[in-house]
């Protein structure tokens, strides 16, 4: 085996850590475990290693730490790949959370100037109103503004993921795709959302040996 992949899968509620060789497509690993993690991880690897002899010249993953983290410290010198399947869902998931949130901010601005037509009551003023629908608009213009901007990251990080860049028609270098991507995951960590900073880990990784 020199290429291998692993990953984990559940099934019935218990995690099940796998390993395929990506050439023959064997599966030389498939074992319930309460759990992933880096113990867990390094644990099942180190046996790989020593009791069955498995020393890949590459370790594939979907990016998790403790999956490259372990396979690096067990096999000293191999080279870490990572799933691009699972990059390419995780930076859409970033893409669809800031689109929702420029939705909900059009919905509230729509909300506002139902309001604000109705007029002013003894609870508010013209004067509050209108503070009021101008902070509502600017809400929303800055809303829909970053997720045209993330929208925009998250289109560059996918050419950047291709073989083929898709508007100049030439192969990709490495370096140049790289580059690209450790930029957009400085970009997406700097949002500071859950699914951002989940995305922003997964591309720091495809800069990883």
């Amino acid at each position: 085996v020199k290429r291998a992949t692993f990953d984990e899968m559940y099934r019935w509620d218990r995690c099940v850590l796998t390993g395929v060789d990506a050439d023959s497509l064997f599966i030389f690993l498939c074992e319930k475990q309460r759990g992933p993690s880096q113990e867990v991880w390094l644990k099942v690897m180190s046996r790989l290693r020593d009791k069955q002899n498995l020393h890949p010249d590459q370790s594939a993953s979907d990016g998790k730490g403790s999956l490259s983290s372990s396979a690096a410290t067990v096999w000293d010198g191999v080279r870490i790949a990572h799933d691009i399947n699972h990059l390419r869902r995780s930076i859409e998931k970033v893409r669809g959370h800031f689109e929702r949130k420029a939705y909900q901010a059009i919905a509230a601005t729509e909300k506002m100037k139902k309001r604000y037509l109705k007029g002013p009551t003894r609870r508010t003023s013209q004067e509050q109103l209108e503070a009021l629908m101008n902070a509502t608009t600017l809400e929303e213009k800055r809303a829909i503004e970053k997720s045209e901007r993330v929208s925009r990251w998250v289109q560059q990080a996918h050419e950047a993921l291709n073989v083929i860049h898709p508007k100049t028609e030439k192969i990709n270098e490495v370096s140049w795709s790289q580059s690209v991507l450790q930029g957009i995951a400085r970009k997406l960590e700097k949002l500071g959302t859950f699914y951002s900073n989940e995305a922003s880990r997964y591309l720091r990784g495809m800069g990883q040996k």
